[in-house]
C-alpha cells in the first residue's frame, strides 16, 4: 500500500480533486494522480491491466447508477500510455436485469472500448473458478471471474452511491462484481444478518484486493436517496477520489456525503482486518479540503438504523413491471413468484433483502413504508416525564480523535472510530433540548473538528449555555478565537506545565505543543472571556506545578484537579497568593454501594470470596436513603449499586428512583437473571454492567434475549468477560459472538482469593496479548483491566492494559453491606462508616489515600516510565501473595524505568 509517514504514523495517501463534469474527467484524474506520484507508480510496462468499473445494471449514464463512460475512457487512454495490455470487465447484477454485453452496448461503454481499441472480459460468459478465502470470516469458498487470475494490476472504479444495506457502496462492494451468480446468492442470503453481510463483502474484497493497485472513485455525479444503488435520484458531488487504499476511499467518501464513517460497516470491518485505515488521523489527503455535504439524500435505512426507530416496509410490484424475470432470479428466499400473469411477492417468505428492487431496471419495485413507532412510543413512554432526572449539564462527544495524546486520558471505552457527522451532532442537541437540558460540555478534542464553529453557532441558537475544555492548541490561531468566542460562556483550558516543554511533551505524548497551548490561553483572555484553567496533578508534573501557576496570566479561577497525587504538594499549594483563587479537585470520581451480600449464582471466581465470607445483613432501606443523600451531597455524580446481587434486593427500584431524584447518575453491576421488568428500568438506570463469563449455548441464548430486551427499553448496557486459563483460548469465539451481538465489552483479570492465588500467571498474560493483537485486526478494539504492563513486553501490553488506572482503587471508594467505606472490593479494612464519618475523611485520609498518593507502593515502579498508564497493578493481589500492600503484584515483571 502506498503510505507516508508523518510524526511516525503511518498514513494512506489519498487525492481528492475537484471535478465539476465529465468534458473535464481526464484532467482531474491526471491531477489526482500526480498529486499521489504518477501512474507509473501503480503500472509498470507490460502489465496486464483490468479495469473493473460499476455496470451493475442497463441504464444510461446520466442516471448515476454506472461509473460514467468517460471516466473509464479517461482512464484506458492513461493506462495504455504505459501498457498495451488493456482490457474492462465486467458483469450486472443480473443477467435478466441485462447481460453485460447489454448494459456497455445501454451505457456507451462499448463505443468507448472500441473506441480506444481495448477489449471486454465478459465474467458471466466466460465462468468463474471455485477458490478458498484465507482467513474469511463468513465466506469460505466460492467462485471468481476468470478474468481476474489472467490480470497482473487490477483499475477499481467504483461509483460513489447510496445502499439500501451498506447505507454506501463505494470501492470495496465493487469487488463484489468478480464474484459468480451462485457466490451473489449466497451473499444476499445473508442479508437479516447485518454483521454477516458486510463481513461476507469484505472476506469478497479481501480476495480480490491484493491486485487491486489504484481505486478511481466516480463521485462527480453520484446517486443518493431510496432507490440506490440502481434507481436514486443523481446528485452532483463534483469530485474524482483517488488511493491505492480502498478502506480509506470509502471511508472519505461516507464523511463527504455526511455520514458517520463507522457506521459504514464495509470500510470499518475491512480495517479491523488491516486491510486499509478508515483513521483519518493516518489519511494524507492532498489537493482539496474535505468538507462534508450535508445535502446528500441518505437511505431511509440508514436514518433508521441511527435513530433507532421500529419502521417497518414492504415491497409491492407495480404496474410498471415487465414480467423480465431479474427479480425472482436474485431473490435468495424464492420469495417471488408468477401468478396470474403477474409477479407477487410471498410477504411472510420476504427477508427485505432488497436485492430485487436493487436488479430493477425500471424501477418497478416500490418500499412502502409503514407506520414508523419510536422505541418510546412503542413502550408507552412520556418523555415529558424524564425531564426532571436530567438536570447534570449534557457531554457531547464529537470523535475519539485528538490532537494531543495525553497519557492518562482516561476517554477510553466507547469510543467511535471517527467523528461524528454534523447531521449527527446537531440532532444529539436538539433531542437533549427535547429533554430540558439547558447547558452543554464539548470535550477537550472538540475543537479540532473543521465544522466546530457551526456545531457552536447551532447549539448557541438552540439556547445552549456552552461549556467547552479545551488544551488550547487551535486558539493559538486568532482568526478562529474571534470566530468562537462569542459562542462559548465558559472556557476551561486543560495545561500541564507552562515552563517546561520536556514536561509538557512527556505528559501529551506529542511534541512541541506547550507554545500553541499557551498563546491560545492568552487569545482568549486579551478578547475579556473568562477562563477557567485546570491543571491535572501527576507524578510527573508536581515539582513544577507551582512554578506553572505563578507564570500564568490572571484568569478567573484555577483548578489544580488530582490525577496522580503527589506526597506533600498540598502543603506547597496552601502557600499560594489566594488572589489566584485555586482549588483542588479531590474527590472520588465514583461511588460502588454493594448493597447485598447475597447472590443466586455461585461463580468459581467471583472476587467477592475475599469480602462477603461473613454474609453480611442488608441494610434497611432507610438507611440506604440515608447513604444516597450523604454521597449526593459530597459532590461525588456517579452511584453504582452492586453485590451480591442487587436485583435480590426487592426494594432495588425504588432505591434506583431515589438516587436519580438526588440527580445522581445510576449505574448498576448484574448478572440480569432477576430482572422481570425492563420497561421499569428506563428512565433510573443510566448505564448496566453484566458478567459473559462462559460460552455454554444456554448463557449465550439468555445473554442474547437479555441484550434484546436492553436495547428495546433504551437501556445502555456494557459486558465484561473475567479473564481464566480457559476463556483466554476461546477468545476468538468471544470475538465473534461479542461482533455478531454489536454489543459494548472488555475483559477483566481475575482478582486473586486465598484459595487461588494466581489465576492466571505470565504465560497466560503472554498468550492473552498474542491473540488480541491478532483478533483486534479482524474485530473492534478491546481493552484488559487490572494487568501491569511489565507483565510482559510492556509496549504491547499498553494496547491493551489499563493497569490499575480503572480498577477503582485510584479514583473511586466502595460502601459494603454494613456501610463500611473500603479502598476497594477486596480490600477488606474498614477506613470509615458512611453514616457516621464525611466521605471527604475516608477519601484523603488512611489506607485510600497512602495508595493513591504512592505512599503504600513499591519503589521500583515509582521510577517507571509506565507508571501514569499502569499505577503498578493490583494492591491487593500483591499483598495476598506477597504480604503487603508496597510490595510488587505478582504478574508484575518491572524493567524499563525512566534515565
Amino acid at each position: 500500500m502506498d503510505k507516508t509517514c508523518i510524526n511516525n504514523i503511518m498514513m494512506s495517501d489519498l487525492a481528492l480533486v475537484k471535478c465539476d463534469g465529465y468534458k473535464n474527467i481526464k484532467k482531474a484524474i491526471q491531477k489526482s494522480l500526480d498529486l499521489l506520484g504518477g501512474l507509473n507508480k501503480y503500472v509498470k510496462q507490460k502489465d496486464k491491466v483490468l479495469i473493473k468499473p460499476n455496470i451493475c445494471t442497463c441504464r444510461t449514464p446520466e442516471k448515476a447508477a454506472v461509473t460514467h463512460p468517460l471516466l473509464i475512457r479517461a482512464v484506458i487512454e492513461l493506462v495504455k500510455e504505459i501498457t498495451p495490455y488493456v482490457y474492462v470487465g465486467e458483469q450486472t447484477a443480473s443477467t435478466l436485469s441485462g447481460s453485460p454485453k447489454e448494459a456497455i452496448e445501454k451505457t456507451g461503454i462499448k463505443k468507448i472500448i472500441q473506441d480506444t481499441n481495448s477489449s471486454f472480459r465478459d465474467f458471466q460468459y466466460e465462468g468463474f473458478v471455485e477458490k478458498y478465502i484465507k482467513d474469511s470470516v463468513v465466506l469460505n469458498k466460492t467462485g471468481f471471474a476468470e478474468a481476474y487470475f489472467d490480470a497482473d494490476v487490477i483499475i477499481n472504479l467504483p461509483k460513489l452511491k447510496s445502499h439500501s444495506i451498506t447505507y454506501l457502496t463505494g470501492a470495496i462492494k465493487n469487488c463484489i462484481g468478480f464474484l459468480s451468480p451462485e457466490g451473489r446468492k449466497c451473499l444476499d442470503s445473508l442479508i437479516k444478518d447485518i454483521t454477516d453481510f458486510n463481513q461476507a463483502i469484505v472476506d469478497v474484497f479481501s480476495f480480490i484486493r491484493p491486485k487491486i493497485k489504484l481505486n478511481i472513485m466516480d463521485a462527480v455525479v453520484a446517486m443518493e436517496g431510496e432507490g440506490g444503488p440502481t434507481t436514486g435520484l443523481p446528485v452532483k458531488i463534483g469530485y474524482i477520489i483517488t488511493s491505492e487504499d480502498a478502506v480509506a476511499i470509502d471511508t472519505v467518501a461516507s464523511k463527504l456525503t455526511g455520514h458517520t464513517p463507522s457506521k459504514i460497516l464495509t470500510s470499518r470491518y475491512a480495517a479491523l482486518r488491516g486491510f486499509g485505515t478508515n483513521d483519518f488521523r493516518k489519511i494524507k489527503i492532498y489537493g482539496q479540503r474535505l468538507q462534508a455535504i450535508d445535502s446528500f439524500k441518505k437511505h431511509s435505512s440508514y436514518k433508521k438504523m441511527l435513530n433507532k426507530t421500529t419502521e417497518s416496509f414492504e415491497l409491492w410490484i407495480t404496474e410498471k413491471c415487465k414480467l423480465c424475470g431479474a427479480c425472482i432470479k436474485s431473490c435468495p428466499a424464492d420469495a417471488i413468484k408468477k401468478s396470474h400473469g403477474k409477479y407477487i411477492i410471498n410477504k411472510k417468505k420476504c427477508i427485505q433483502c432488497l436485492c430485487c428492487l436493487e436488479v430493477c431496471s425500471i424501477g418497478a419495485i416500490q418500499q412502502i413504508h409503514l407506520k414508523e413507532n419510536t422505541l418510546s412510543e412503542e413502550q408507552g413512554i412520556n418523555e415529558n416525564s424524564l425531564q426532571d432526572t436530567y438536570t447534570e449539564p449534557a457531554l457531547i462527544k464529537c470523535g475519539s480523535i485528538c490532537n494531543n495524546n495525553c497519557t492518562f486520558c482516561t476517554d477510553f471505552g466507547d469510543k467511535e472510530l471517527f467523528d461524528k457527522s454534523y447531521e449527527d451532532i446537531r440532532k444529539e442537541i436538539v433531542d437533549l433540548k427535547k429533554k430540558g437540558i439547558s447547558e452543554i460540555i464539548f470535550p477537550c478534542n472538540a475543537d479540532i473538528r473543521k465544522d466546530f464553529v457551526d456545531i457552536l453557532a447551532f447549539a448557541k441558537g438552540q439556547g445552549f449555555n456552552i461549556s467547552l475544555y479545551t488544551n488550547g492548541r487551535m486558539f493559538c490561531y486568532r482568526q478562529f478565537c474571534e470566530k468562537t468566542a462569542d459562542f462559548v460562556d465558559n472556557f476551561y483550558f486543560v495545561l500541564f506545565t507552562a515552563v517546561n516543554n520536556k514536561i509538557n511533551d512527556f505528559m501529551t505524548d506529542t511534541e512541541n505543543t506547550l507554545s500553541q497551548s499557551i498563546t491560545g490561553l492568552k487569545n482568549i483572555v486579551s478578547l475579556g472571556k473568562e477562563v477557567s484553567i485546570i491543571l491535572p496533578l501527576t507524578i510527573i508534573n508536581a515539582e513544577t506545578l507551582l512554578e506553572t501557576i505563578y507564570s500564568l496570566p490572571d484568569v478567573e479561577k484555577i483548578e489544580v484537579k488530582v490525577v496522580h497525587p503527589h506526597p506533600g504538594i498540598y502543603k506547597e499549594l496552601v502557600k499560594i497568593d489566594k488572589n489566584k483563587n485555586i482549588s483542588i479537585i479531590d474527590k472520588p470520581y465514583e461511588i460502588k454501594f454493594e448493597i447485598t451480600s447475597r447472590c443466586n449464582l455461585k461463580c468459581n471466581f467471583c472476587y467477592n470470596k475475599n469480602s462477603f465470607s461473613r454474609n453480611l445483613p442488608d441494610l434497611p432501606k432507610k438507611k440506604i436513603f440515608d447513604i444516597i443523600d450523604k454521597i449526593a451531597s459530597s459532590g461525588v455524580r456517579n452511584i453504582r449499586f452492586t453485590g451480591g446481587e442487587p436485583f435480590l434486593r426487592k426494594d432495588l427500584y425504588e432505591i434506583l428512583k431515589y438516587a436519580k431524584s438526588k440527580s445522581l447518575y445510576t449505574l448498576v453491576n448484574t448478572n440480569g437473571t432477576l430482572i422481570n421488568d425492563f420497561s421499569a428500568l428506563r428512565g433510573i438506570v443510566d448505564y448496566m454492567l453484566l458478567p459473559f463469563h462462559s460460552l455454554n449455548q444456554d448463557e449465550v441464548s439468555f445473554k442474547k434475549k437479555l441484550i434484546t430486551s436492553l436495547n428495546k427499553n433504551n437501556i445502555p448496557f456494557r459486558l465484561n468477560t473475567v479473564l481464566i486459563k480457559d476463556n483466554i483460548y476461546q477468545l476468538e469465539k468471544y470475538f465473534r459472538l461479542i461482533g455478531e451481538m454489536e454489543v459494548e465489552w472488555f475483559l477483566a483479570r481475575p482478582v486473586p482469593t486465598a484459595d487461588n492465588k494466581m489465576p492466571i500467571d505470565n504465560d497466560d498474560v503472554r498468550i492473552l496479548i498474542e491473540k488480541l493483537l491478532l483478533l483486534t485486526k479482524r474485530y473492534d478494539e478491546i481493552f484488559v483491566d487490572g494487568i501491569p504492563f511489565c507483565a510482559y513486553e510492556p509496549e504491547k501490553v499498553k494496547l491493551f492494559s489499563k493497569g490499575a488506572t480503572i480498577c477503582g482503587i485510584f479514583d473511586k471508594l466502595v460502601i459494603d453491606p454494613s456501610g463500611n467505606i473500603k479502598p476497594c472490593y477486596s480490600i477488606n479494612e474498614e477506613i470509615g462508616r458512611i453514616l457516621n464519618d464525611p466521605l471527604e475523611k475516608a477519601w484523603t485520609c488512611g489506607l485510600s489515600a497512602d495508595i493513591r498518593k504512592l505512599k503504600v507502593f513499591p519503589d521500583r515502579c515509582k521510577e517507571c516510565k509506565y507508571l501514569n498508564g499502569c499505577l503498578g497493578g493490583c494492591r491487593f493481589a500483591a499483598k495476598l501473595v506477597n504480604g503487603r500492600y508496597d510490595a510488587m503484584d505478582p504478574l508484575a515483571k518491572p524493567g524499563i524505568f525512566l534515565s
